[in-house]
């Protein structure tokens, strides 16, 4: 049985009319325009306003993913959109310090992708007693592929949400929130 949203007290409407405000229609717009602006002055290179454009996206996303959950009382996806959107604050501004910053972030998302990869490739072993053929060749590719855009080594070595907060000097906040959230996430909340 599906359960009905609940009246929406006065606050908690103000909140949701101030995010149909911006999402998804203003938003996608923004990222429209940085494109085709982008295209044409080209003053930022095409990975950055790409990786802006996709910031702006999975921010769409989880901010999208807060009505319902808070309409239909679903604490847990509430704290997890909620959780996102505390780490994509993070990402945003640790990518704004300076290029250099923004590249590693980008340069990460290879990296996630290997350990993704390698988790595959785990569990596939962990089930059948061997590993994957297929996978090994496929890694290997994301690893020559890394190594074209310049990074030497891929590992599982991408720079955790803690640290770039440590660095933005919103350590405290982002852990006391994150600690917060994930409590409210977990299956025993």
């Amino acid at each position: 049985m599906k359960k009905q949203p609940a009246e929406i007290p006065t606050r908690a409407k103000k909140s949701l009319d101030d995010l149909h405000q911006l999402f998804p229609e203003r938003s996608l717009m923004l990222v429209s325009a940085l494109r085709e602006k982008n295209k044409e002055d080209k003053k930022l290179p095409e990975w950055r306003s790409e990786q802006i454009a996709k910031l702006t996206i999975t921010v769409i996303q989880s901010a999208m993913d807060l009505e319902p959950a808070y309409l239909y009382g679903r604490i847990s996806a509430l704290a997890w959109a909620t959780r996102n959107l505390l780490e994509l604050s993070i990402w945003i501004d640790y990518c704004n310090l300076s290029d250099q910053h923004a590249k590693r972030f980008s340069d990460d998302s290879l990296r996630d992708l290997y350990g993704l990869s390698k988790a595959v490739q785990q569990t596939f072993e962990a089930k059948s007693g061997a590993k994957s053929n297929d996978l090994d060749r496929a890694l290997d590719s994301l690893s020559k592929f890394a190594q074209k855009w310049g990074i030497v080594a891929l590992e599982d070595d991408f720079k955790r949400v803690s640290d770039a907060a440590k660095e933005l000097g919103r350590f405290p906040e982002f852990q006391a929130a994150n600690k917060l959230l994930s409590k409210f996430a977990h299956p025993t909340a």
